[in-house]
């Protein structure tokens, strides 16, 4: 389903981007404390920004014929991406440095908590389809599918083709016990980019057809791992700017701390609106992912700097998996909303129904961890 015709593409994107800022603002809260850290609340908030990205770039450019809908939050699908790359890199090391497990525990934590509810969505589209839509798929490719394989990523005839980014997860889940050191992490990061520089290059027909997406995305996910190092074996270089970036804010009066965060701020925000008009598309891979990592970098840096929280984008965050494994069924071949109100309320209220069906997945899955004869700790 592509919808041919939309009234005013500019207005339907304003009246969609009031809706989301109104949101925004009415769950907006200080923050509790200042974090010396990325926190579970910035996580989710993160994965929630980087949600949006990703859902409303699906929308604009494969649902709507005119590309200029969404635009130009629509623009950098890439960046969100490769926040979940960086975040989930991030997390994995963190948590290693917490508690240090065998390899069977780590799989055992990690893997179930990526295949229940992948499993889940699947039998649902996989069954609804069939009964709705008179839709099959061949045989081996619905079992590559439950074993988190995905070799293409085509919007219209896969399964399911945003879950290209699941097999490159799993690569890096499935790698992590091996390559991954509390002492190097550095290193670790290292070797991760430059397996993925040489297995993207050389170009396996065994997934060919995804491989030009895996380019774009090599760095994110050992940055994240090589951030979560600086925080836990802090080099020289780092204390030392930091010492004196707090004594600089320890000497400057209070309005003028206020001053220089909110400079601070605006200039983050500029570079990141910036970064959402001119991506780089277009370019070689090694621009396109050199601003995308910038803009994630700029992201995470306003995220941490800004004094409050903002409560929407951390629930987005918190079912941040399930809406990925969901979103683009639910718009694409069982949608209600889309086709028959104006487009930028119609978008507000499939997240909304999206946001729901992922809530039920999510507490489904949670039930089937619970009584699953495999404990997770």
């Amino acid at each position: 389903m592509i919808i041919e015709n939309i009234g005013n593409p500019i207005l339907e994107s304003y009246i969609f981007f009031a809706i989301l800022v109104i949101g925004v603002l009415i769950t907006t809260r200080l923050k509790r404390t200042e974090s010396g850290g990325i926190s579970l609340d910035l996580t989710n908030e993160l994965k929630g920004w980087a949600t949006i990205l990703v859902v409303t770039s699906h929308i604009g450019y494969f649902l709507f014929a005119n590309h200029r809908f969404l635009y130009p939050l629509s623009n950098i699908a890439g960046v969100g991406v490769d926040l979940f790359l960086f975040l989930s890199g991030f997390g994995l090391a963190v948590t290693s440095y917490k508690k240090l497990l065998s390899t069977w525990e780590f799989y055992k934590k990690r893997l179930i908590k990526i295949f229940i509810p992948l499993w889940i969505s699947l039998i649902i589209f996989l069954v609804v389809d069939k009964l709705l839509l008179g839709q099959t798929y061949e045989f081996w490719k619905v079992v590559k599918a439950f074993l988190g394989i995905f070799q293409t990523a085509d919007i219209y005839k896969d399964i399911n083709s945003p879950l290209w980014y699941l097999t490159l997860i799993l690569f890096y889940y499935l790698t992590f016990p091996f390559v991954f050191s509390r002492e190097r992490p550095g290193l670790s990061a290292a070797l991760w980019f430059f397996i993925g520089f040489c297995l993207t290059n050389v170009g396996f027909g065994f997934y060919s057809g995804v491989n030009h997406l895996y380019t774009w995305h090599i760095a994110a996910f050992p940055l994240g791992i090589y951030v979560a190092g600086l925080f836990n074996n802090t080099p020289r270089w780092l204390s030392y700017l930091v010492d004196k970036i707090n004594f600089m804010r320890r000497v400057v009066k209070p309005f003028g701390q206020w001053f220089l965060r909110v400079l601070t701020l605006l200039v983050l925000l500029y570079l990141i609106g910036y970064w959402m008009i001119n991506p780089g598309v277009g370019g070689s891979s090694w621009l396109v992912q050199a601003i995308s990592v910038g803009a994630v970098v700029v992201t995470i840096l306003f995220a941490w700097e800004k004094p409050v929280r903002f409560g929407l984008l951390e629930l987005l965050g918190k079912y941040s998996y399930e809406i990925y494994l969901l979103h683009w069924p639910l718009l694409y071949r069982y949608d209600f909303i889309l086709r028959y109100l104006p487009a930028g309320v119609a978008v507000a209220l499939g997240f909304v129904w999206i946001v729901a069906v992922s809530f039920a997945v999510h507490y489904l899955s949670e039930k089937i961890n619970q009584i699953s004869l495999i404990k997770v700790k």
